[in-house]
């Protein structure tokens, strides 16, 4: 019975190894790309109000219509433009500006309002696109999946292996012992027989001169 919940108990271990190892490198990974995305995203559009606001409070009635000032001062590099656009928007929602390629769904898009002299009067979004963090991230689920099937071998398998094997050898040991005890149990008797059988009296001392062995022939 214990052998069976030792087994289960390697087993469970092993399960349990397997699917942390799994679901925590893809998850862990997709936690801290996306962290770090949102928050790079969050700054550049942060960094973009300051821009649109400066430039905004110098022209406040027709800001709107600077579409192509606004544009080269949220122009992006060449190396942003590849999963990054930004958008301006006014109070109203339109859209002033937008910058960079179409983008992919998913998209992550972060905000920061334009305010001037307490007064919103519009809005900055960067957005960048999720989908080549979710390609990385099935590519560390596939890693996550070797490792944890590694780990089941190496947790569950090969000491179950083990195990095993000591346990075979434990059990022959112990059939070993079984047998011979059943050779000496029928010596004894066969020697306790002769003893009872016999027609003189017996009596064995050891060096000691301590009685050993006895018949009731010489008890007689």
């Amino acid at each position: 019975m214990w052998t069976i919940r030792l087994r289960t108990l390697v087993a469970a271990i092993g399960l349990i190894a397997t699917l942390t190892v799994f679901v925590s490198i893809p998850c862990g990974y997709f936690y801290v790309q996306y962290t770090n995305t949102a928050n790079e995203l969050a700054y550049k559009a942060d960094l973009a109000t300051a821009r649109v606001a400066k430039f905004v409070y110098l022209h406040r009635t027709l800001w709107q219509y600077q579409a192509l000032r606004i544009a080269e001062l949220v122009e992006l590099s060449q190396e942003e433009g590849k999963n990054y656009a930004l958008d301006v928007h006014d109070a109203a929602d339109k859209v002033v500006v937008s910058v960079g390629p179409a983008l992919p769904a998913p998209v992550l898009i972060r905000s920061h309002p334009i305010v001037i002299s307490g007064n919103v009067i519009g809005r900055v979004e960067s957005k960048s696109s999720l989908r080549p963090l979710l390609w990385e991230t099935s590519f560390a689920a596939l890693l996550g999946a070797v490792f944890g099937i590694a780990i089941y071998f190496a947790v569950r398998v090969f000491p179950l292996t083990v195990l095993d094997r000591t346990l075979g050898a434990l059990e022959t040991a112990n059939a070993t012992i079984r047998n011979s005890s059943k050779q000496l149990q029928v010596q004894n008797e066969r020697f306790d027989a002769a003893l009872t059988h016999m027609s003189q009296g017996l009596v064995m001392f050891d060096s000691s001169a301590h009685l050993v062995v006895f018949n009731q022939r010489y008890i007689d």
